[in-house]
Formats: structure tokens, sequence, C-alpha cells
């Protein structure tokens, strides 16, 4: 088959999930023997400048993520332009929502539905958050959808009401972390819990801090590290401090895979307290270090961890707790977890995405 991938994530992500997910999928349907390319003339992404399949592009790496709607308006003109760019594959596989698609004429057309947040916990997001909108429209486009759980697949057919055999599942692969040589502490000394990744609303980093911050055991003995995201903010410390946590005890991080991965070989454990994920990366990141899992039991997050994790309610301070206790007092749970981690990473891989990825194809031009 000959698929393009369009260049709507491309122009919003530098670094991010779901475009280091179109670029490893591209790669391993070229490894399989099917023709890729990436349709993005103008883009911001990292990834795209080591990625090992065919793309188009100049990256415009101090171009600013909040005017990505002018980027995508220019790339789509750039694409209707030159159809060429589009007319000799089977599929597009759209990398994003979008209500004004860059390509003309009848192709197979596939879209990735990677959760149903926007739809689940609106309140999380501005009202005037377009995404639903440029959601459905994408949806309604597809010959074919992908969603990335089970969990996201029944959402999705409740709250849009798309009929079940029109969605295939098809998990995510993970990346290796490198085995970083740095050891990462605190400014403190004190051993560390781990969170990653962004902090808004439904992550329910809050939720996290409450929970440290109500047990003095904890606050006293162990600090919060937070990586990625933009850095901490005023409020988001203040909070902390609200929360009962020492003016000491939170801490920011940013950097490479290099670094992430020895924040996860130094943590104590990966907290992962998140209200709602379409699937979630960061405990299989954290299972490929060798660092224990403590996680939320709602959405995907028992669907993709399975036993690899010591789990909790985040709407529940005292579970919370329960289950950071259970792992950060006791050795043999931790290696527990971590054993149950790698035996859990077997089932993800990236191979295995685009081998699933190519099936869903074939549903898309069967259906055309």
């Amino acid at each position: 088959m000959k698929i393009v991938f369009d260049h709507q994530i491309f122009d919003l992500q530098q670094y991010g999930g779901i475009s280091r997910y179109f670029v490893r999928l591209a790669e391993h349907l070229h490894s399989l023997g099917h023709s890729t390319k990436i349709a993005a003339p103008l883009h911001i992404n990292g990834y795209l400048r080591q990625a090992a399949t065919p793309h188009s592009g100049v990256r415009l790496p101090g171009f600013p993520p909040r005017a990505a709607p002018l980027l995508q308006a220019v790339n789509r003109a750039m694409l209707r332009a030159h159809p060429a760019s589009f007319e000799h594959f089977d599929v597009v596989h759209e990398t994003y929502y979008t209500d004004r698609p860059a390509y003309r004429g009848r192709r197979a057309v596939v879209a990735t539905v990677f959760d149903m947040i926007h739809e689940r916990m609106p309140s999380s997001f501005h009202p005037r958050d377009a995404t639903t909108q440029r959601k459905r429209s994408a949806i309604g486009r597809a010959d074919h959808l992908i969603a990335i759980s089970q969990s996201t697949k029944h959402d999705l057919c409740e709250l849009f009401e798309v009929t079940p055999d029109k969605v295939s599942v098809v998990h995510l692969g993970f990346d290796v972390l490198p085995a970083a040589g740095l050891v990462i502490s605190t400014p403190t000394g004190r051993p560390f819990l781990l969170y990653v990744g962004q902090r808004q609303g439904y992550k329910n980093f809050h939720g996290l801090l409450r929970a440290i911050g109500a047990a003095p055991d904890l606050r006293s003995t162990h600090d919060v590290l937070a990586f990625g995201g933009p850095p901490l903010n005023r409020a988001e410390r203040l909070a902390a401090i609200d929360a009962g946590l020492r003016s000491d005890g939170l801490h920011f991080m940013s950097g490479d895979d290099a670094v992430l991965s020895a924040c996860y070989r130094s943590a104590v454990a990966l907290i992962y307290p998140s209200l709602y994920e379409g699937f979630g990366l960061p405990p299989l990141e954290a299972m490929t270090c060798e660092c224990p899992v403590i996680s939320s039991n709602t959405s995907s997050m028992p669907e993709v961890i399975g036993e690899a994790a010591e789990y909790f309610d985040p709407s529940d301070t005292d579970s919370i707790l329960h289950a950071i206790r259970a792992v950060v007092s006791d050795r043999l749970r931790q290696r527990q977890l971590v054993h149950a981690g790698l035996q859990r990473l077997k089932r993800f891989s990236w191979h295995k995405c685009a081998k699933e990825t190519a099936a869903a194809y074939q549903l898309a031009l069967a259906h055309q």
C-alpha cells in the first residue's frame, strides 16, 4: 500500500506523543514494505529531522506554536496547489482533527481517535475550544477509524454514535528510553516521586499534591519531581504549599529522553494520577526504565498497564495515599511491580502497531 500522512500534528507539536506516534508508525509501515510519506511542507516538529521515512518539508524551529492556525492554512494552500502530494497514494491518514483537509479527490481516509477527553471533561478546556467540532468532522469523513484503546473505542461509539465495526483498536507502541548514566536528585537530596507530562485539569496533578500534602510521613521524607510541560508557575507552587507540601518539596525538570530516562531510573516510583487517558505512555516508559508504577484505575489505564501497577481511585485522597505507601515502604512490592512491568511491555511494540494499522487501512479501502 501507499500511505500518506498529512501535515496537521507536525504544525502543532515540536515534540509530543501524537507526533512521535505518527513518525514511528510511518517508519515501521515502511519497514513492512509499504510506501509511506509525510506531507508537511512547513512544520515545527523535531522528530521529523531523524525520521527514517520519506518526508518533504522545512522545519521552522522558531515558529511559535500559538500561531499554528496560520501555519496550517499555509500548508493547506501549498498542498492543494500541488495535488500530486496525495494523488498517487491509496490511503490518507489524517494526523489530527480538522474540518478543512488539505487533500482533494477520493482516497481512502483514516483518522486516529486518541481520546474523548474533550467530550468527557469539557470543563477542563476553554469554552471556545473547537476540538469536538473538528473531531466530528474528521470522524464523519473517514472511511475507517483507529482507536488507541478499547476504552477510547467505547467512549467514541457511545458519545458520537459511531458503529463499532467502523473502529479498529490498535494499541500504541513505545520507545525504549536510553540507559542514561545520569543520576537525578533533588536539591534536598530526599527520595522523590516522579510525575511526567502536562499538569492541567484532568491530569489531576493538584490531586496528587493534596494527597502527599495530607500525609506528614510522606511530605517529610519524599519530594515530588514534575518532569515536562511548562515550568512550574507561582500558582502551582502556592497550591503545593496550601496543600501541605514543604516549601522545598516540589521541583521541576525538563530535557531530552536521556534526562527523562534518568528521572525514571532515579525515582522511587512514577505517580500517574490522571482522571482520564486515551492510552497513557508514561507508565510504559517507566517500565522500560524499571521504575515502579502507581496509577489511577480509570479509563484506559488498567487496560494498558494490566497487573504492573499499584492502583488508586484518583478522586479519593485516602486511596492515593494508600497506594503510594504500599509501594514506597515495601521493597518487595517495588521489585514485583518492576518485574510485572517488564513482562507487560511484551504486549506492545511499534511493529505490532504498524501491522494492525495496515489491517485497518485494508478495511478503509474495502469501504470506499
